[in-house]
């Protein structure tokens, strides 16, 4: 007993983890608070808990934004909402919860196995991706539900990234917090392990209501960062001008099965 060491899994050490890229240890943390030092930004995230909400803020955005950061939440390639920031107090995320069939539901031999998708959100935020600049993380997964004639109105802070170090191991929303904002938030293991989206917000909508915000605000907050140093290095047209349009190639090509 007088031999026994504990009290290694403190703040100090989850940074220290996090700066690491100790991942895999992240989850010995679960006691202990990681994330005090983000409180300020916290107070303003908001969940919206209707439809109708949601297309009121999206309007304001529309109207009052020049440029937003955007994440889409997907499940099997289906929209599940989104998270969206306009400013460090303007941090919002809409849940939209999977269609499915009823309990007990009889089908006759004419009826579908899926509810229609309901698509009225993933509708207009497609229209509104065509009217601001979207800043992003890991494009390739939004392209989907946004309008796609160019790109010149996207930014996506994982290109940006990798264009600056490309000798990195991680360039998910988490590590480009860390690098190039100085903020530690939740990773995306340790909020879902291998659970799916609809899961884990089932079993912890908090926590992962907070994840996609923060990825959200890291988008657009990134983008001033990450721009400045890819003109600093001579890459900021590299940026726009060929690495932005091929990502649309090459989702594309992965779209059709190439």
């Amino acid at each position: 007993e007088a031999a026994k060491a504990e009290g290694y899994f403190t703040p100090e050490a989850y940074q220290l983890f996090k700066e690491l890229e100790f991942k895999n240890m992240l989850k010995y943390f679960d006691n202990v608070d990681t994330q005090s030092q983000n409180e300020d930004l916290k107070k303003h995230f908001q969940v919206l808990e209707d439809e109708s909400t949601c297309k009121k803020v999206l309007s304001t955005f529309c109207k009052n934004h020049k440029e937003i950061g955007l994440i889409i939440l997907t499940d099997n390639k289906k929209f599940q909402g989104l998270a969206i920031c306009g400013s460090k107090e303007e941090i919002y995320l809409y849940y939209q919860a999977p269609t499915g069939m009823v309990e007990n539901q009889q089908l006759s031999l004419f009826d579908s196995f899926e509810q229609k998708e309901n698509t009225v959100i993933a509708d207009l935020v497609k229209e509104i991706s065509a009217k601001v600049k979207v800043a992003t993380v890991d494009i390739k997964k939004q392209y989907a539900f946004l309008q796609t004639e160019n790109t010149k109105n996207y930014f996506d802070a994982v290109l940006a990234a990798y264009l600056l170090n490309p000798l990195k191991n991680d360039y998910d929303g988490e590590a480009i917090a860390l690098e190039h904002l100085g903020l530690t938030i939740p990773g995306f293991k340790e909020v879902f392990g291998k659970r799916t989206v609809a899961e884990a917000y089932k079993e912890t909508p908090e926590t992962v209501a907070e994840y996609f915000m923060y990825q959200a605000y890291v988008a657009i907050a990134a983008k001033e960062v990450l721009e400045s140093k890819l003109k600093e290095a001579g890459m900021l047209s590299l940026m726009n001008e060929i690495e932005m349009p091929l990502s649309y190639v090459l989702y594309d090509m992965e779209k059709e099965g190439v």
